[in-house]
């Protein structure tokens, strides 16, 4: 018997200041237990649980547990491991310490100046990455976020009131807002058309009265412009998610986006918000090419990202059961890496011919258990480091995933918890190096699918 496996859950808290704050994390309440679960420790070969114990600062030690891989659980999370210490750590971008009881009638009463002249498309932007993703990226663009009544068009100035906050700012803790305009640009230089933002406004320390409307003057201004020129591939990217399942069709989306986030730190988020310049490209051409300038107020400190993400729909039937299912394919970069780039393409493909219990999975199985093991063969395109296996319920929920660098995995006891699913296997490059809950940038993502399967 091995002398144990410890283990400590770390949540690093970065604010737009760039400052790191680590916390120990927590299990989950409704999460099974943090254990180690060892294939084949059971006289019958089922998987033997090791239970956790909380040592205090040091995280967690599980005694016992022999040694060679086995699955690491921890709020969901399952990770396919041989090693005797692991690091789970996760990044967000917010003040660690948020208060989440935001009391009716909180609210910030906005004066809005120095607008270019409003056009139809344009929207609003509130940013305050301090007071966590809720409070990243608030846009009003709808009537509704405009009190019923959408500006005028050609408006330079507008009075709205914003009450959609879900954590209070304090800006004694350092909470700041930017406000931003983002207007629809046409092509430039024969390229496609985008979203920019075109004027910003910044207000250091702001703080909302709980349960009242506090008044904010807001002037916006112009400032410098960065310009980058690149194009999206996009018969590329139709390409490789065309075989990621039979049934995949042609593609449903494609969208890039230019944004900004606090920290130097490498770490990569799916996404690129607060957005600087995004688009939706057309689906209708192989090659799209873009000059894009848009307005960069935020700090210089702060990392500029950008990524690009594709989908597509596949609709899965089995007997009198249907399942409509999207598969992504995406790749991040930092701004420097996309201009480098020149041409998006994607760089990791999906995994390739999908199997249960050794058997062809892409048009379903029956009697495939509730501990089955997948394998598949690695992408054609690009190599991948991680992959995540997950188990989607046919009305589209799910418990946990397991995390594992092999091309084959037993999935581990409650993974399944209903009789009919699907697997989805999500190839990463860059995902999950450090932790399975991190990614570091350049990051690359491409997902497949089963069909249908049943117990």
């Amino acid at each position: 018997m091995g002398e144990g496996v410890r283990f400590a859950p770390i949540v690093q808290f970065i604010d737009e200041g760039g400052h790191v704050t680590e916390w120990q994390a927590g299990a989950g309440i409704g999460e099974p237990e943090p254990a180690a679960l060892v294939p084949g420790g059971l006289p019958d070969g089922g998987f033997k649980v090791y239970s956790a114990r909380h040592v205090g600062i040091e995280g967690y030690v599980i005694p016992g547990v022999p040694e060679g891989p086995y699955f690491l659980r921890f709020n969901g999370t399952h990770l396919w491991t041989d090693a005797r210490q692991v690091e789970l750590r996760s990044t967000l971008v917010q003040r660690p310490s948020l208060d989440w009881s935001v009391p009716a009638g909180t609210a910030l009463d906005l004066h809005v100046s120095g607008l270019a002249p409003w056009q139809q498309t344009d929207s609003l932007r509130l940013s305050s990455p301090n007071g966590g993703t809720p409070s990243e990226d608030m846009r009003l663009s709808i009537a509704e976020d405009f009190g019923g009544t959408l500006p005028q068009p050609g408006a330079t100035q507008l009075d709205v009131r914003v009450s959609r906050f879900l954590t209070l700012l304090d800006g004694s803790q350092g909470d700041s807002l930017w406000v931003q305009q983002l207007s629809e640009s046409a092509g430039i230089d024969g390229g496609h058309a985008f979203t920019r933002v075109v004027r910003g406004f910044h207000q250091p320390g702001v703080s909302l009265k709980p349960g009242q409307a506090a008044a904010l003057d807001v002037g916006l201004t112009e400032g410098n412009e960065r310009s980058v020129s690149f194009s999206v591939d996009v018969a590329a990217f139709e390409t490789q998610l065309r075989g990621a399942h039979p049934q995949a069709g042609r593609l449903r989306s494609l969208n890039w986006a230019i944004g900004a986030r606090p920290g130097a730190e490498p770490f990569a988020r799916l996404g690129s918000t607060p957005e600087l310049a995004f688009a939706s490209t057309s689906i209708d051409v192989a090659l799209a090419p873009y000059t894009v300038r848009f307005l960069d107020a935020f700090p210089e400190r702060w990392r500029r990202v950008a990524h690009v993400s594709a989908s597509t729909q596949v609709r899965l039937t089995s007997g009198d059961s249907a399942y409509n299912g999207t598969l992504v394919l995406r790749r991040a970069d930092t701004l420097e890496g996309l201009a480098e780039a020149g041409t998006l393409a994607p760089r990791l493909g999906p995994v390739r011919n999908l199997r249960i219990n050794g058997q062809s999975a892409s048009i379903g199985l029956t009697g495939v258990g509730g501990t089955p093991t997948v394998s598949w063969d690695p992408p054609e395109l690009g190599t991948a480091t991680r992959y995540f296996v997950q188990v989607i319920a046919l009305d589209g929920t799910s418990r946990a995933y397991v995390v594992t660098s092999d091309a084959e995995v037993r999935l581990p006891p409650g993974l399944v918890s209903t009789s009919r699913f699907v697997v989805k296997v999500t190839a990463t490059r860059g995902a999950g190096t450090r932790s399975p809950h991190e990614g570091e940038l350049p990051l690359d993502m491409a997902e497949a699918m089963t069909g249908i399967l049943s117990l």
